[in-house]
């Protein structure tokens, strides 16, 4: 976002809908989740993502393809988040017990939001001292680590029988008809339905202030790409200091504990 901004602040906006865009398909993604082992779904999203950026590292070598080269690869991740975060969702509980499952989700949670919290600081560091071309290689590399993970996971930890895909009995047992049956499904749990819209609302909010976070920092505060680094990490840490206290709510009715997080 840093070097899109850095050519013309215009491209923000065009960037933010090619991540926006593909990640829609997270609503297919819970379907696909359900058909198949989320682990080997995850591993796959891994190395498409890793190979689109080893192949972006390539192209860098042509001049003046930097911007297009992250736009692509944005896409791209975009794309594997859609596929990799229902699967992600669905797996904690194949690793451990139920009576510990509370405990698990907030340590996960917290280490994942400080995992980028730490980045953030050290990526906007890092572009800065040894330039975007080697921050992508770091990329690469994380994303080949994750893959080497999840393959070990997958030889550890048995696969959960499958179930038979659900179906709807207004759609049948496709694609539509198992996304039809995931609605109805949610409609059945209370409160949830009424709290999608402002769902909807508080990450509109949020995506256009992180699509415009690179330019108010260069253009507003005159700060460099380290200063953009440490207020992305900051944003991540606020999200590190909520998974730690979240469990406080857990006892709370759905009404209170939503009325203290739009309050906060």
């Amino acid at each position: 976002m840093w070097e899109i901004q850095l050519s013309s602040p215009v491209l923000l906006a065009v960037a933010s809908l090619v991540m926006v865009i593909p990640s829609l398909l997270a609503m297919v993604g819970g379907v696909v989740v359900d058909r198949s082992d989320p682990r080997r779904l995850m591993l796959w999203t891994d190395v498409l993502r890793g190979s689109a950026v080893l192949l972006g590292l390539l192209v860098l070598a042509i001049p003046g393809s930097l911007l297009a080269v992250i736009m692509a690869l944005l896409g791209i991740n975009s794309l594997g988040n859609a596929l990799f975060g229902p699967a992600d969702g669905v797996l904690l509980p194949w690793l451990m017990p139920a009576d510990d499952l509370a405990s698990g989700n907030g340590l996960y949670s917290l280490t994942s939001q400080l995992s980028s919290t730490i980045g953030s600081a050290l990526g906007g560091a890092a572009i800065a001292a040894v330039g975007v071309t080697l921050v992508f290689g770091a990329d690469l590399a994380s994303f080949w680590l994750s893959a080497v993970c999840i393959w070990l996971m997958m030889r550890i930890v048995a696969a959960r029988p499958r179930s038979a895909p659900a179906a709807s009995s207004a759609g049948g047992s496709g694609l539509f008809g198992e996304m039809k049956a995931g609605w109805a499904a949610a409609q059945r749990i209370p409160g949830l339905v009424k709290l999608l819209p402002w769902v909807v609302v508080v990450n509109f909010a949020f995506v256009a202030a992180f699509t415009i976070f690179p330019f108010w920092v260069r253009h507003v505060l005159h700060a460099s790409v380290v200063s953009y680094g440490l207020i992305d990490a900051s944003w991540a840490g606020g999200l590190a200091i909520g998974s730690l206290i979240v469990g406080r709510f857990r006892r709370l009715p759905l009404r209170v504990s939503t009325a203290y997080m739009f309050g906060a």
